[in-house]
């Protein structure tokens, strides 16, 4: 009878819960297919998180502890977008607002870029001045005010309001931060966007470190998870309408948006962001969404990937195993 009551008892609690249930089935769904493609690419080192909300439903990792924290590389655009949103709401400065009105040494063609335009890589600023560059990547510190003001004071090569995803449009924002606040970017942006989160494992610092407000985060997949669905989640400000914040098409129905990736079906708005950062053969990176169903999944990877399809295929991998 003791057995029986007890089993009629757990059946009620799923019954009552079963969101949970669907949730916690995605999640080992996730497991299996992020297990699989971390064998297919021979992967050493990795972590993977999987949230409800912001809780972690599990996390796993090959190589390194789950709690470790890895490079975001590109995934660190969200920080950095969301740090930007925050000071623009506090007044600090407006999405709107011109390059010009806020740097004395811009070219002439950059000076109605608006920082709405650099949040979506449609500023015009073209080519990438950060890549296959030696003495940027032998540095140890962030290099925001170099990179930004190099940026700013050469004559671009694209076109406004075209798509170009460049590093140089979140090292501008990285300097905006810093003139408007007068404070480090690093030390504002953790105060503003990381702390109140509960976000422990953030740093800026090692061999990335010189990748500043587009690329020199590290953080772990679980706390970077709770970045994700906090800033970007269905129930945020930018997830909950992601049209209304700085946005531009780039194909397929996705949209670039506040430091990721966005596309929104019937079913719901899926937001994500990938992106490595690899050089002499050694890299990091990872893969980061939040599926509009309140699942958020992070995957950092150390390591240089061979093959830059296998990224778009874990994204494939992770959308079936958390939605379906």
């Amino acid at each position: 009878m003791r057995l029986l009551q007890l089993a009629t008892a757990a059946a009620v609690i799923l019954s009552a819960n079963p969101s949970m249930v669907w949730a916690e089935e995605r999640a080992e769904r996730t497991v299996g297919a992020w297990s699989e493609w971390v064998a297919d690419n021979a992967v050493e080192k990795a972590t993977l998180a999987v949230l409800r909300g912001d809780a972690p439903l599990v996390e796993r990792a090959v190589g390194v502890a789950p709690e470790s924290a890895l490079p975001l590389a590109s995934l660190g655009k969200v920080v950095t977008a969301a740090c930007v949103a925050e000071l623009a709401q506090s007044g600090m400065f407006a999405l709107d607002d011109t390059l010009r009105e806020h740097f004395t040494d811009v070219v002439a063609p950059l000076s109605e870029t608006t920082v709405a335009d650099l949040l979506t890589h449609s500023s015009g600023l073209w080519p990438d001045s950060t890549q296959n560059d030696a003495g940027l990547m032998a540095e140890r510190t962030p290099q925001i005010t170099a990179v930004a003001r190099r940026a700013l004071e050469r004559t671009p090569e694209g076109e406004r309001g075209q798509f170009a995803y460049n590093n140089e449009n979140y090292a501008v924002l990285g300097a905006l931060v810093e003139k408007a606040t007068g404070s480090d970017y690093g030390d504002i942006c953790g105060e503003k966007v990381l702390e109140p989160l509960g976000i422990e494992t953030a740093a800026m610092k090692g061999r990335w470190a010189s990748q500043g407000s587009w690329g020199g985060w590290s953080m772990s997949a679980a706390d970077f998870g709770r970045l994700v669905a906090s800033a970007l989640g269905p129930d945020s400000a930018i997830g909950s309408a992601p049209g209304e914040w700085p946005n531009i098409e780039v194909g397929g129905g996705a949209h670039y948006g506040m430091g990721a990736l966005w596309r929104a079906t019937p079913e719901r708005t899926v937001t994500w962001s990938m992106g490595t950062l690899c050089w002499q053969g050694d890299g990091d990176g990872g893969y980061a969404a939040s599926y509009g169903n309140g699942l958020t999944v992070v995957v950092l990877i150390g390591a240089c990937l061979a093959d830059p399809a296998s990224l778009r295929q874990l994204d494939r991998a992770l959308f079936l195993a958390a939605t379906r």
